[in-house]
């Protein structure tokens, strides 16, 4: 999930490590190797409803997103490998690996020159640990550069003990967890989805009751069975950014068709239903100029638009 003002309103996510990496060489005037950029991620919670949509037996609830920018003194084509690691658990999760199958095109942007990518833990679907992360680059002449990662809690929380962040559903011990940024349901949150043809407009409800919720936005989708994700309005939408999320209270938006961006080939008439998804506390994205980044995202229960 990137964001201009609000990039990655995405369908991405994103705590900070700052701490410091290691490379090799440079003292002799020699390439120095591989340098990392602070880290940035983030922890997106899904509603159960965002995979059973599409009819996906297993549901991730919890995904997670790296965003970093990797320099090495020979360039880009002289890196050889990008990956985060799982330290006590031994495994990997792959930015870049041309031998692996992952081309640099999966998870590079070259418009901001930075590493990009979404994952998720098959083996622990709705909890991620906040420490025991470690990012790893590799140049081709195996020098290798890395750096600590840890997650942040939602609005920044004091951590006081906690070691992880759960999601929707899970059953484990929670005396050292948090839950992450509410994910709402269409009962518990009063969601509403209708479409008003003589004013052109749709008018969405919901009540947010995560004190940590700062911002939302609109992600559509079109019909049957396939639920294609057709359309989007950001946080900076004339329409949101006049209509404060306020936690605990009605949240109620009258949204223009106008304001919808659409994929090609779609129209609104094709928009069939919708997730709702929040935002804890901007941050400044370092990485991108002008852009904020959040540390965690939600996407609600899916919402199909209700009918006349």
């Amino acid at each position: 999930m990137l964001l201009k003002k609000l990039l990655r309103l995405s369908l991405g996510l994103c705590a900070v490590a700052v701490l410091a990496g290691c490379s090799g060489g440079g003292a002799d005037g020699s390439p120095k190797g591989p340098q990392i950029s602070t880290v940035y991620t983030d922890v997106v919670h899904y509603h159960p409803s965002f995979d059973q949509k599409w009819g996906r037996p297993e549901a991730v609830v919890l995904s997670f997103t790296i965003s970093v920018r990797i320099r090495d003194d020979l360039g880009l084509s002289n890196i050889d490998r990008v990956y985060v690691q799982r330290n006590t658990a031994g495994r990997e999760w792959v930015l870049f690996d041309e031998d692996a199958g992952v081309p640099l095109d999966l998870c590079y942007i070259e418009r901001d020159d930075l590493f990009n990518c979404q994952f998720h833990d098959s083996d622990s679907l709705d909890t991620i640990l906040l420490d025991d992360w470690e990012l790893m680059v590799v140049n081709k002449q195996g020098v290798t550069a890395r750096k600590s990662v840890r997650f942040s809690l939602p609005g920044g929380q004091d951590e006081n003990g906690i070691v992880r962040i759960y999601g929707s559903g899970y059953a484990g011990d929670t005396s050292s967890a948090v839950p992450a940024l509410e994910a709402m349901t269409i009962a518990d949150n009063d969601l509403s989805f209708v479409a008003n043809g003589i004013s052109q407009s749709f008018r969405i409800q919901f009540t947010a009751h995560d004190t940590h919720a700062r911002e939302y936005a609109f992600a559509f989708y079109g019909p049957a069975p396939f639920y294609p994700y057709i359309g989007r309005v950001s946080n900076y939408s004339p329409s949101i950014a006049s209509t404060a999320l306020v936690p605990g209270q009605v949240t109620e938006v009258d949204l223009p068709f106008s304001e919808v961006v659409m994929r090609d080939g779609w129209s609104t008439n094709d928009i069939v239903g919708v997730h709702i998804k929040l935002f804890d506390t901007l941050v400044d994205w370092s990485l991108v100029r002008g852009a904020l980044w959040a540390n965690h995202v939600s996407f609600s229960e899916f919402l199909p638009l209700a009918q006349p």
